[in-house]
């Protein structure tokens, strides 16, 4: 059993891999499986090695560790202060994950089972022009242009078909074969339209923005780079200008931002009356809590009970006392600018041992990356649960490969 355990729990990951995206509770039980099977493999001193030498594991560990500490002193309730550490314990599950993935086979078999997720749920929204499709989220069948969300949120979907797109364009590049390069090109070109056309998700567009000019900019030769950067840029806003449900959505955002800095109270005003207008006071309350306590916070799990604090018992007050929607702001006013330097460390880290890695697969960790930062500074990356799963295992993933990398530069 013991010889056998590793690799059902490398298979248990796989899993992990191909249902976050769709079911997130088959997710989790492989997860705990994988835990499980990985403690009874044993050999720690070996898996250990692997984790202690990758770039991701100190700020990680730290990350982990200011949770920790923050719930010594929080003062939220005891039932948030534990559901935050849950949250966050993926941190040290990144880990896991990274020292499960040491051979190129189970890495290719990851990527595999997240890419055949994401065709599935491409296949649903793109079926959804014209049948009924069961469990999608959004109504369906519904014409061009309105909303065809599948599994989870919108914004979930949008980031999830980011990352995706980014696989593809990579493989597109790592193919020798043509047909097979036509083949990951049409798949990173269904995911891009349907992000700009049959989404209503503002992060997704900002989203695939960010993605498609970082890994432009990256895998083009310096004297192209420029060009590439407005050749992508220009892509992307062509698409939007072409779709009026993307330009309702954007357009949303500066009349939102508008009514939010012109009402009584302005930024002032704790309120979640509109999407943006939330997070622009949202963000605003955080700043002044982060200067009430910059050093270490008001600890883990104390955002809740200090936004409960400021709005009362609005009804709008259960969505404004969750996150703030931003994952730096959040870390700031739980972990204080300590906090907040730590987990920019953590994305640091990522993007810088990125250098270890072959053009495309650079270019696709530094476009993730980009994802991961646009998702930060909107929403709560890794506070929200599929968010949560796709930037710690995806992430674990690729600083896996950069462990493999520095290994057989050793050898």
């Amino acid at each position: 059993m013991i010889n056998r355990a590793l690799p059902l729990a490398q298979a248990s990951l796989v899993g992990v891999f191909l249902f976050f995206p769709m079911k997130l509770g088959a997710a989790n039980t492989l997860l705990a499986l994988a835990l499980i099977l990985t403690v009874i493999s044993g050999n720690f001193s070996e898996r250990w090695r692997v984790v202690r030498d990758n770039p991701i594991a100190v700020p990680a560990l730290i990350m982990f560790a200011l949770v920790l500490i923050g719930a010594t002193y929080s003062s939220g309730p005891i039932e948030t202060i534990l559901q935050s550490v849950n949250k966050y314990s993926k941190f040290l599950f990144l880990l896991l994950a990274i020292s499960l993935l040491g051979e190129d086979r189970w890495r290719q078999r990851c990527w595999m089972a997240f890419s055949a997720a994401m065709l599935f749920t491409l296949v649903c929204v793109f079926a959804g022009l014209w049948v009924h499709i069961p469990w999608a989220r959004a109504a369906t069948p519904s014409g061009w242009g309105s909303d065809h969300t599948i599994f989870k949120d919108y914004i979930a979907q949008g980031l999830l078909v980011s990352t995706f797109a980014a696989y593809a364009i990579t493989r597109a590049f790592e193919s020798a074969r043509t047909y097979a390069k036509a083949v990951w090109i049409l798949a990173s070109l269904l995911a891009i339209v349907s992000i700009l056309f049959l989404s209503a998700g503002r992060t997704g567009y900002v989203a695939i923005f960010a993605m498609l000019t970082v890994y432009a900019w990256t895998v083009s030769p310096k004297r192209l780079r420029l060009l590439a950067l407005v050749a992508s840029a220009a892509f992307v806003i062509v698409g939007l200008w072409s779709s009026p449900t993307a330009q309702s959505r954007v357009e949303a955002v500066f009349s939102e931002a508008q009514t939010q800095l012109s009402s009584k109270g302005g930024l002032n005003r704790l309120n979640g009356e509109s999407s943006t207008g939330a997070r622009l006071s949202m963000w605003a309350f955080s700043v002044e809590q982060i200067k009430q306590r910059p050093v270490l916070g008001s600890g883990t799990g104390s955002y809740g009970s200090l936004a409960r604090a400021e709005c009362g018992t609005r009804p709008d007050c259960d969505v404004i006392s969750v996150h703030p929607h931003n994952q730096f702001l959040f870390f700031g006013v739980e972990l204080g600018l300590v906090g907040l330097f730590v987990f920019c460390y953590y994305l640091y880290a990522a993007a810088k041992a990125s250098a270890r890695l072959a053009p495309p697969r650079r270019a696709l960790l530094l476009s993730f990356l980009a994802i991961f930062v646009v998702d930060s500074l909107v929403h709560g990356a890794l506070w929200l649960a599929v968010e949560n799963h796709l930037f710690t295992f995806i992430l674990a993933l690729l600083m896996a490969e950069v462990s493999a990398v520095k290994q057989a530069t050793r050898a």
